[in-house]
C-alpha cells in the first residue's frame, strides 16, 4: 500500500520538489518498581551544509552565527567551509535543543540570503541539513543495578543494535524499536516540508517500555551496606 501511494505522490509532484525525512523508532524504557526511569534513549543529530551555496560575501557572518549559537569558535566554521567538497559535516551528534535552536538560525540564515539558490531557481535552496543520525541509551544512575540492567551494542551481522546481557537482552523482544517512520511531502524553499492534505506521514513505532519489580531507593540502601 505504501509503494502505490508514494507512486502516486511522486507522479503528481516533480522529484525535486519532494523531500522525505525518517523518524527513527528508539527503544523502551525501563523502569523500577518505584517508577524510577533506569533506562532510556534519547535522539542526537548530525549538522551538514553545502559550502558551494554559501555566498561568498557573507561566509563571515555565517561562521558567527553558527559560534553564537554553539559552543564552536567562528574560525572552527570557517575552515570547515574552506574546502572543494560538496557536502561538509559541521556539527556531530547533537541534542534535541540545540537542534531546535539551530533549525531557528537556518530560517534566519537564509533570510539574510547567506544561501544561494541552485543554478538561479529561487525555489531551491540548501541551507544547514540537521537529520537524525541516531539514538542514545543512557543510564541515569550510572553503576547502579549495572550488572542487572545489562548492556547494549551494535550487532554487524544484523546490522541493528541489541542487548547483549541482563534485562537489555532478557526483554530483547520488547523493548526493541518496531519500526521507523517517515514524513514525505513538497518541501519549502528552506527545504522543509510543507503539511497539507498531500503530505504523506507514517509514525514511527517504538519499543515498549518494562517495568521491574525492583524497589530502586531499597536497592540503593542495601548498596550502602
Amino acid at each position: 500500500m505504501d509503494k502505490k501511494i508514494s507512486l502516486l505522490f511522486q507522479q503528481e509532484f516533480p522529484k525535486s520538489q519532494l523531500i522525505t525525512k525518517t523518524d527513527l523508532a528508539i527503544r523502551g524504557r525501563i523502569y523500577s518498581d518505584d517508577n524510577y526511569l533506569l533506562s532510556y534513549n534519547h535522539k542526537v543529530y548530525n549538522v551538514t551544509v553545502r559550502p558551494q551555496y554559501i555566498n561568498e560575501n557573507k561566509k563571515e557572518l555565517f561562521a558567527t552565527l553558527l559560534s553564537i549559537y554553539t559552543d564552536k569558535a567562528k574560525s572552527y566554521f570557517l575552515k570547515r567551509i574552506d574546502t572543494n567538497r560538496s557536502v561538509v559535516l559541521l556539527l556531530k551528534e547533537i541534542k534535541f535543543n540545540q537542534k531546535t535552536r539551530l533549525e531557528y538560525l537556518s530560517k534566519v540564515l537564509t533570510l539574510k540570503k547567506v544561501f544561494n539558490s541552485v543554478n538561479g531557481n529561487s525555489n531551491l535552496i540548501y541551507g544547514l541539513d540537521i537529520y537524525e543520525k541516531k539514538s542514545v541509551r543512557k543510564y541515569p544512575f550510572q553503576d547502579s543495578l549495572e550488572p542487572v540492567l545489562g548492556l547494549i551494542r551494535y550487532n554487524k551481522e544484523l546490522k541493528k543494535v541489541m542487548g547483549t546481557i541482563g534485562i537489555e537482552r532478557y526483554y530483547e523482544e520488547i523493548l526493541r524499536p518496531k519500526q521507523n517512520g517517515y514524513i514525505k511531502g513538497v518541501r519549502d524553499v528552506r527545504n522543509n516540508i510543507i503539511y497539507d492534505s498531500s503530505t504523506i506521514v507514517k509514525p514511527r513505532i517504538d519499543g515498549d517500555n518494562v517495568k521491574l519489580n525492583i524497589d530502586f531507593v531499597l536497592q540503593k540502601k542495601i548498596e550502602k551496606i
